[in-house]
């Protein structure tokens, strides 16, 4: 009985932020006209999709020359997992929301959400996509560690990180890579990678494990929210 209650509360929150959204764009091609605040089944609408519980998970908004800034009612879609709002002519700061993959490439108008300057036609813009799951490390998001077998890559970086059509992150370049049994701990081998991306236990005992490619993710991250190098870090 909780359990439909809680639903019916989620449902009605994703109806009210989904016609938020709506509301709040300009939309001259009609891209959101099913969108129906008189439905019951938001499901149904166009470019949304859903959990097998009717969840609203992921908004695919892209392409549909909508203008306007991005609401904030977004924040307010609770399962939202993927958003992609590229190609079109949004403005403004990217609020906060849940989702943990998100697409705004080709809206040259917008900026972060602690920017300082002027929104408006800024060219300094703010990471376009990024998709990490919330555990923050490479041996639980969607990377070499979802096959069967147990692979270490050894060369985490940003050059082996690629971009696939959704701007979704595919891991590459696995000419370093080690395949392991199950009831390996580590591989004993001679040091290979890249300098300042390699975890000082590898350098200093030339034992590799899954924990290598955790440091390598790590300077990886470091890099990308400050936007300097490894070896630039060091300087600080």
């Amino acid at each position: 009985m909780l359990g439909r209650k809680a639903s019916k509360g989620n449902n009605r929150m994703e109806m009210e932020a989904l016609i938020g959204i709506r509301r709040s764009l300009n939309d001259p091609n009609g891209a959101l006209n099913n969108w129906d605040e008189d439905s019951v089944d938001p499901c149904s609408w166009a470019m949304i999709t859903c959990s097998e519980q009717n969840l609203v998970t992921a908004l695919r908004l892209s392409n549909n020359n909508l203008s306007g800034a991005i609401p904030l009612s977004i924040a307010r879609v609770p399962q939202l997992a993927f958003l992609d709002l590229s190609f079109n002519n949004l403005t403004g700061p990217i609020p906060k929301f849940p989702a943990r993959t998100f697409n705004v490439v080709g809206n040259p108008q917008i900026c972060g959400n602690h920017s300082t300057e002027t929104c408006f036609g800024s060219v300094n813009s703010m990471p376009l996509s990024f998709d990490i799951d919330s555990s923050g490390s490479p041996g639980n998001s969607r990377s070499t560690y979802q096959c069967g077998d147990k692979i270490i890559h050894r060369d985490v970086k940003a050059a082996n990180v690629l971009l696939d059509d959704y701007c979704e992150a595919v891991v590459g370049d696995f000419g370093l890579a080690k395949l392991l049994d199950h009831a390996d701990s580590h591989v004993t081998t001679a040091v290979h990678g890249t300098v300042g991306h390699i975890a000082p236990e590898y350098l200093s005992t030339s034992q590799s494990s899954e924990k290598t490619d955790v440091f390598g993710f790590g300077i990886l991250l470091l890099e990308l929210i400050t936007g300097m190098r490894a070896f630039e870090l060091g300087k600080q």
